[in-house]
This record gives structure tokens, sequence and C-alpha cells, in this order.
């Protein structure tokens, strides 16, 4: 979710990220993907960063009713390099831990 160098995260900071939303099931493990930056900051919370990943599926590129993603669930990779099924799934209890990990490894 996010590129930054290492050090301690800072919660008052906008924050890179990027967003792949799938084109098909996850279950079906596809390969084809929309990809959108965005920035968010790490203090206002799981919510917040969510609503401003999420808010790309008003754009054109989607249909009306989308099912390009799962119930609207956020995945982010364990490192740089991970394969689909290293993906963990972001929520509100486990945002920070996963933020932090991910920061701090780039």
């Amino acid at each position: 979710m996010t590129t930054a160098p290492r050090g301690l995260l800072p919660v008052d900071k906008p924050l890179r990220g990027s967003v792949t939303f799938r084109t098909g099931a996850r279950a079906n493990g596809p390969r084809k993907g929309i990809v959108e930056q965005f920035t968010f900051v790490a203090g206002s919370g799981f919510l917040v960063a969510r609503a401003q990943a999420l808010r790309f599926l008003s754009s054109d590129e989607f249909p009306p009713e989308p099912e390009v993603i799962e119930d609207q669930q956020l995945f982010m990779k364990a490192t740089k390099n991970a394969r689909q099924q290293d993906f963990k799934e972001v929520t509100e209890s486990n945002f920070w831990k996963l933020l932090k990990h991910r920061y701090y490894r780039q």
C-alpha cells in the first residue's frame, strides 16, 4: 500500500498508495486489473484510507454495479514481490500492524 522510505511510520503526513482492482473473483486468480494511485494519511485510520482507495469504483472504468472486487475487501502485499496468494486482507483490526510491517520492509 505504501512505497515510503524506512523509518518511523508518519501518522500525520500523506503516504502514497497503489490500489489494483482485479477484474474477477479472487478465487479464480484474476491476473488483469486496473491500477490507481492515491494518497492517504495513516493517522486518519482504516476507514478513511479504505474510502480513499475505493473511491475509484465510481469512475468510468467500472459498470454501475461493479463485480470487480468481492464485498469491497482490501488486500495488502506482505512484501514488495509477494505472490497473489500471500496477500493479507486489511481490516480495521489489523490495519496498523500490516501498514507498519509493509512500511518498514521497503
